[in-house]
């Protein structure tokens, strides 16, 4: 079988939106991280560390690798072309199943038009979205050499069929309140 990793690219703490996030382990774990002095946890607000992308380029063995353990990749103080800069090393690692969980839905929902609004209105045509996002993780500090170059070939599925895409909630109101 494949190995299983985890990756946190963003860090720092959510902020909590739902009664959930009362028992979120990240949250508990943050403290925890500040005192052992890793990198990326001194503040609360979002840290983006683009070294967390390097490495999963350089790996060639086909793992499953959920992204954000530690934060929610589409909390509201996420940039957009952070979540870019991911999706385009996901797009770049079809080896690997990537799987990004969320507790906002509908901002995943406004990332993905907004990444068809951008790829179109700069390159002319929504093919080239795996472009933007390739761009977005060389501006971010992953090294070009790294991303192949014919991964945003026209015509690949978007997103990347290597992507598992998932959404948490804790009941029926709070579904209707993030959907």
């Amino acid at each position: 079988g494949s190995k299983g990793e985890t990756v946190n690219p963003v860090r720092g703490l959510c902020t909590p939106i739902s009664a959930g996030c009362a028992r979120c382990y990240a949250r508990a774990q943050v403290p925890r991280m500040r005192r052992l002095g890793a990198p990326g946890y001194e503040t609360d607000e979002p840290t983006f560390h683009p070294k967390v992308l390097a490495q999963v380029l350089r790996w060639k063995k086909p793992r499953t690798i959920f992204w954000g353990s530690m934060f929610d990749l589409f909390e509201e103080r996420v940039p957009d072309d952070w979540i870019a800069a991911c999706f385009g090393v996901m797009a770049a690692t079809p080896q690997h199943v990537h799987v990004v969980l969320t507790k906002r839905a509908a901002r995943m929902r406004e990332w993905f038009g907004w990444v068809d609004a951008y790829a179109s209105e700069r390159f002319g045509l929504r093919s080239e979205r795996l472009g933007l996002c390739r761009a977005a993780a060389a501006s971010a500090g992953v090294d070009e050499k790294l991303i192949p170059d014919d991964m945003h070939a026209g015509g690949m599925d978007w997103p990347p069929p290597n992507v598992v895409l998932m959404a948490t909630v804790e009941n029926w109101q709070t579904r209707s309140r993030l959907d």
